[in-house]
């Protein structure tokens, strides 16, 4: 039963130093039965997330339409984003965000340095109640190795992979071509990858 994500991010030299620690209990999840569910459950979040922080927020076209991209973006309702969809002074129809694999990885990798308030809604985001939990992770200290996924580094890859396995119309012809990660070739298994 996998009750906690560990991991750090980057590869070799810039392989972060503090490890982050997720976990699922507080939600009243018990865990996951396999390495594989816990960790797409994870993508899946992490993935709504960076929906509601990143993708969400509009293009502005004109100066007078940054307003209107900053209004629709966030935890807002579908419809509030729709409602900010067009400029209300310049009536130009704001352009969505693109999804950036890179911008994605940087998301994911930034989010150890967040704090309490900077992390953002940790519950829930407009498309998803959150199932893993960044905060209080007493719990951990005393686990088990059979309750730990542990990632020892390059987790931001490994979250990229599983991402597209989940919403393949993200991958682009440049992103053919990325490396995939070995521990995402293990979790797809259920084997725990460097433990």
């Amino acid at each position: 039963m996998i009750r906690f994500i560990a991991y750090h991010t980057g590869y070799v030299e810039n392989c972060t130093v503090a490890v982050m620690v997720y976990q699922c209990g507080f939600f009243g999840h018990l865990g996951y039965a396999s390495v594989k569910e816990a960790w797409l459950e994870f993508t899946k979040d992490i993935y709504a997330k960076y929906f509601d922080d990143v993708l969400s927020v509009r293009i502005p076209t004109n100066d007078c339409c940054k307003t209107a991209s900053m209004l629709g973006s966030g935890h807002n309702s579908a419809e509030m984003r729709e409602k900010y969809r067009v400029c209300e002074k310049c009536n130009t129809e704001l352009k969505e965000r693109p999804f950036d694999a890179e911008e994605f990885m940087d998301y994911f990798s930034n989010l150890r340095k967040d704090t309490c308030d900077s992390y953002g809604d940790a519950e829930d985001t407009s498309s998803r109640n959150l199932c893993w939990w960044p905060f209080w992770t007493k719990d951990f200290i005393g686990a088990s190795k059979e309750q730990i996924l542990y990632l020892g580094e390059y987790a931001e890859l490994t979250l990229l992979n599983a991402l597209y396995e989940l919403h393949p119309e993200l991958i682009t012809e440049k992103e053919k071509y990325r490396g995939h990660s070995s521990d995402w070739e293990l979790i797809k298994q259920n084997i725990k990858p460097n433990i």
